[in-house]
């Protein structure tokens, strides 16, 4: 059995090598880095990872750096190539030998999954966990929706990739569960080297420059009226996010000031500036320190993104950096990249307990730590950081030595050697890996034989039908109110036949509608499609399975935003192309109009 595998790995490696993907006859493989965020002078954290770890890669390759439309920074050993097009997109994959590619790059320009060059996948960013926390108290559909979208995000890239980066062990185990969920973690990739996956997923940490910040003008002290010479200054880096908790620290703060009124913090920005949907915490957290009277007085807020080439001089005029947030699972497998900026910057760090550098901060002694959503402890953390100059000096002192671990060129040095001699996974000649997987509609296609069965059968169709007509003799249980309106089951809604209406849109960016649908309280299997048209052409069409439908509850047609929908008018209409008596499913209609009960959704 041991020579048979090591045929099948000798037969992958030849197949490889043939087929042209190796480039053995270049001295230096090409490679090129997709940003998922733009390439500008206010660069978020994943802009700043894609660019630094390209600019590793160009050590030991011809590195191109893309971005959509516009490149405003030269980047000294990378070749800039903005794009325009989802075919720019495959076309620029397809003329390298490797493709890096993080985020939700792959959502926004899906053909890169299927180019045959080598791919590299930076999962360092845990989409599928954050999704939890932002938009936690949005509606169960919306969030059902979202959460879904990322989840076939995440699974897409773990079965077509050849290489992965996370940011630190722990992810490490949460995204190897991952990939033997997806049969990535298999005979063939387990024997290819060290047992411990590392060929195919590597631990490549944010890093930092080994160039040391230098404070080049006062932008806080003395600057903002708010922030004098001889205060003690607090900064939070980055933004404000829903996963995050800067509320705590904003009530530690008004406990601090009831001591010691010199003690002042500075968000860097409210705002992510390429985040659609805004994070409600920065809001929240602005009307928390209105409402404690520490607005503009003790808390500022950049209501701005810091352009990142001058984010040293903000960082320079704080005396520690701060980090709060809850104790959840996006906590316990997060990186937070604010916290490199601070030990680039040699600050003492105040951090809530739970995630991979707090624990840092006590082995290392950079800080304090203090319990998740503990005001008490977190003002008393402060208070002891601002009073106690020896302390903070010795934080300081061990901050510097740590941040030599963090630079750049080593934490990257897995992608380097990877880069060095780029190789493809050797499980790609497996049948199962190459079909791209949307786990739903995969759950549905193994399910719906076996229901089908027992819901088509002669007694079940008689029997469906006999309910059918009991509930509308009777009215009951599908006649009911929504608002102030009396709305009425209208029956099932068969193949061969469709419901439509015309609909005013109001706003722009319509992504979608929800629909009010009844299942007869059954475990249904057919698909229901809605179409939206203008005049006689289909802009747009979704398409739900049954199967994800509730009885009685709202269910989430989502198409790609159309940006142009505000005042226009469209026709809607549904179908259910297989559906049958026993296994289909009710629009419902408003008895005052006739119109379907539907509402539209746009983007937020």
């Amino acid at each position: 059995m041991a020579d048979e595998w090591k045929n099948d790995i000798r037969f992958a490696a030849n197949h490889f090598e043939k087929s042209g993907m190796l480039s053995s006859t270049s001295t230096r493989p090409r490679v090129i880095f997709f940003s998922d965020a733009p390439l500008r002078a206010q660069l978020t954290g994943p802009a700043i990872r894609c660019i630094e770890l390209a600019q590793q890669v160009s050590r030991v390759a011809d590195v191109t750096i893309a971005a959509l439309h516009t490149i405003d920074r030269n980047f000294p050993g990378l070749t800039p190539q903005p794009f325009a097009t989802e075919d720019e997109v495959f076309e620029l994959a397809q003329a390298h030998d490797v493709v890096v590619a993080q985020g939700y790059f792959t959502y926004k320009y899906p053909k890169v999954l299927l180019t045959d060059r080598i791919k590299v996948f930076d999962l360092y960013d845990p989409l599928n966990l954050e999704t939890l926390e932002h938009g936690y108290h949005a509606a169960a559909a919306q969030r059902l929706a979202e959460y879904h979208t990322v989840q076939t995000i995440v699974r897409n890239q773990l079965i077509t990739g050849d290489f992965f980066l996370c940011a630190h062990d722990r992810q490490r185990d949460f995204y190897l569960g991952m990939l033997a969920g997806a049969g990535r973690v298999n005979p063939l990739s387990y024997d290819v080297a060290d047992r411990d996956m590392r060929q195919l997923l590597a631990v490549v940490p944010v890093g930092l420059s080994p160039d040391r910040p230098t404070h080049s003008r006062s932008v806080l002290r003395g600057v903002h009226p708010a922030i004098t010479p001889d205060d003690f200054l607090l900064i939070w880096g980055g933004s404000l996010l829903d996963w995050l908790d800067p509320l705590t620290l904003i009530r530690a703060m008004a406990r601090v000031q009831e001591q010691r009124t010199a003690v002042k913090l500075f968000f860097m920005s409210s705002v992510n500036p390429v985040v659609d949907a805004p994070h409600g915490i920065a809001e929240r957290a602005v009307t928390l320190s209105q409402e404690l009277g520490l607005l503009d007085r003790a808390v500022v807020f950049n209501r701005d993104w810091i352009a990142y080439d001058d984010r040293a001089n903000y960082l320079l005029e704080a005396n520690a950096g701060v980090t709060t947030h809850s104790d959840h699972l996006e906590t316990r497998f997060s990186v937070r990249t604010r916290v490199l900026d601070y030990l680039w910057a040699g600050l003492p760090l105040i951090s809530s307990a739970g995630d991979v550098f707090s624990e840092l901060i006590d082995q290392r002694q950079l800080g304090l730590t203090v319990p998740p959503g503990d005001v008490e402890a977190l003002a008393q953390a402060i208070l002891k950081l601002a009073s106690d100059a020896e302390f903070r000096k010795t934080c300081a002192e061990n901050v510097r030595d740590i941040a030599q671990e963090f630079e750049w060129e080593k934490v990257a040095q897995p992608l380097v050697d990877f880069c060095r001699a780029p190789q493809p996974a050797i499980d790609r000649n497996l049948e199962h890996q190459r079909a791209l997987i949307d786990p739903t509609d995969d759950l549905i296609a193994r399910i719906k034989p076996t229901v089908r069965r027992r819901r088509r059968s002669i007694s079940a169709r008689v029997t469906a039908q006999a309910k059918t007509t009991v509930k509308h003799l009777l009215k009951r249980r599908y006649i009911s109110v929504v608002g102030d309106r009396t709305i009425e089951a209208e029956g099932v809604l068969l193949r061969d036949q469709h419901r439509e209406q015309l609909v005013s849109i109001e706003r722009a960016n319509l992504t979608g509608f929800q629909v009010l649908i009844g299942t007869f309280g059954r475990a249904n299997t057919c698909d229901v499609v809605l179409h939206v048209c203008a005049a006689s052409t289909e802009v747009t069409k979704a398409h739900v399975n049954a199967l994800q439908m509730n009885d009685g509850e709202w269910c989430a047609f989502a198409f790609p935003p159309l940006p142009d929908s505000a005042g226009r008018q469209f026709r809607v209409w549904l179908e259910a192309p297989d559906a049958i008596v026993s296994d289909g499913v009710t629009l419902f209609r408003y008895l005052d109009s006739d119109e379907l009960v539907l509402r539209p959704v746009y983007r937020a």
